[in-house]
């Protein structure tokens, strides 16, 4: 065979396997539909549905990632999804009823009002009242209802989300802030509370109500762990936002309880040129500890990562006080949360597709 023919065979083939690495490379994420049919959350990628496990192919995905975050931690069965919501998966009316996604807050000191809550394609609408006693208007997961509660409480870790978006006039109302850093009327928020919390506070009996107390230090000393996903709270400052957890103890003093340092806990998050006006995702990944592994919570925005990390050893019913123990915060993994979304008097807040993400269902509450 000639030279230059040969030469061109050679230059075809290189071609050829060039370009299939580059497919290979920049061909998505295969995986298999979770079991009920949703597939994990993606960051840059697309997905095909299949059968089987997931299977990455290889694509470089960045550390910082939803993706990456969600894979190293086995979450790859959704558990909870309103996308699509309907106004029957709503319940805004006494009784509350099981079966529901989302209930008005009637937990703790707040009572929502039913016609400051608004649905249209999927979409919720949540806006305060002008009531100077309770401004806010709150959803969640779950309701009191009798001496127990209904819908969903979520434990044993969990990737949470929601995509979420505000009209301008909510961040023009930013010019009703106080000096000390805080709306009068509240603020758009998406955090998380222990039922166990809530059962004791609405002075109910039983194992829940029994677990938010701190063992061995009496009937009203408690110990839980408040984790704020997102919150519009700061002033004057359109394209941030913050989070925030807390570790509260001790009985209750003035209506609360104490709060435990938080060394670095709390976060301003600032993003440049943030349109509020779309929908932006915020999201929470808690992971919890074991006898060799340290339990942990991630904030992310958009998909990536924002803030540090914090991290704690297994809480293993260790004496107060909890100001920066190795174990402080831990009391969490021994919990179940009630994802709750609110806001205050005319301060709009659209949220849609609150989703989470976690091992199994099992270490969840639903009634």
């Amino acid at each position: 065979m000639a030279a230059d023919s040969k030469a061109n065979i050679l230059t075809v083939r290189t071609v050829i396997t060039v370009s299939a690495i580059l497919i290979a490379l920049c061909s998505p994420w295969t995986t298999a539909q979770a079991q009920d049919g949703k597939q994990p959350p993606k960051t840059g990628t697309q997905a095909s549905k299949g059968t089987g496990t997931l299977t990455p192919k290889p694509v470089p995905v960045a550390d910082d990632s939803v993706e990456a975050a969600l894979k190293a931690a086995g979450y790859r069965q959704l558990t909870f999804d309103t996308t699509g919501l309907t106004p029957d998966q709503i319940n805004l009316v006494t009784p509350q009823r099981s079966g529901k996604k989302l209930y008005l807050n009637n937990f703790l000191f707040y009572t929502t009002d039913a016609t400051k809550i608004g649905l249209s394609n999927g979409e919720l609408t949540i806006n305060g009242s002008a009531n100077p006693g309770n401004s806010n208007a709150q959803i969640a997961s779950a309701a009191l209802e009798g001496d127990s509660f209904v819908g969903t409480v979520f434990g044993g870790g969990a990737y949470i989300e929601a995509k979420i978006r505000m009209p301008p006039s909510t961040l023009a109302a930013q010019s009703d802030w106080d000096g000390s850093g805080s709306l009068r009327r509240g603020w758009p928020s998406f955090w998380l509370e222990p039922i166990e919390l809530m059962l004791l506070r609405a002075k109910q009996n039983g194992p829940l109500a029994d677990a938010a107390l701190w063992q061995g230090e009496g009937n009203d000393f408690v110990h839980f762990v408040e984790p704020d996903i997102f919150e519009m709270s700061y002033p004057h400052e359109t394209n941030d936002f913050a989070t925030e957890i807390h570790e509260w103890y001790g009985p209750p003093a003035n209506g609360w309880y104490t709060q435990a340092p938080r060394p670095g806990i709390g976060h301003r998050h600032p993003e440049p040129a943030v349109d509020w006006g779309q929908y932006q995702t915020v999201g929470m990944l808690w992971i919890p500890a074991t006898d060799t592994t340290p339990g942990s919570l991630t904030r992310f925005f958009n998909g990536r990562r924002v803030g540090q990390t914090l991290t704690w050893k297994k809480y293993e019913n260790e004496a107060p006080i909890p100001d920066r123990q190795p174990w402080a915060f831990g009391v969490m993994d021994r919990h179940h949360y009630v994802l709750l979304l609110g806001t205050g008097d005319n301060l709009p807040f659209k949220v849609r597709d609150v989703k989470v993400w976690q091992a199994s269902a099992r270490g969840n509450i639903t009634k």
